[in-house]
């Protein structure tokens, strides 16, 4: 029974702690959402919105919540134009809908 509570803790990676902490939760600035982190990729927060697609970098974080991620300001034409170029070079991999949903089944 003693065994039971050492058993070794699972390897867990820091991608893995960082995809958690700030993915899938509404992206605010200044009080207003911009829009919703979606991955984290090359030290950079991926948010999407109905607008546009931006890349921010993870220094820019200032806090996480349960559900926001609080960024303080970034460069926004460098962060859209790193989120247009991650956002072409998935399309070749992922489809998406006219609304921009990802599309997850073969139809």
């Amino acid at each position: 029974m003693t065994g039971f509570f050492k058993r070794k803790k699972e390897n867990i990676t820091d991608e893995r702690i960082i995809r958690s902490k700030y993915s899938c939760k509404y992206v605010k600035r200044d009080g207003k959402n911009i829009g919703e982190s979606i991955i984290v990729k090359n030290k950079r927060l991926i948010v999407k919105s109905e607008q546009r697609t931006l890349a921010i970098p993870l220094e820019a974080v200032e806090n996480t919540k349960e559900d926001d991620v609080i960024v303080k300001d970034f460069d926004e034409a460098e962060a859209e134009k790193f989120g247009e170029e991650w956002l072409n070079h998935q399309r070749d991999k992922l489809e998406f809908d006219e609304n921009g949903m990802l599309i997850t089944e073969n139809q």
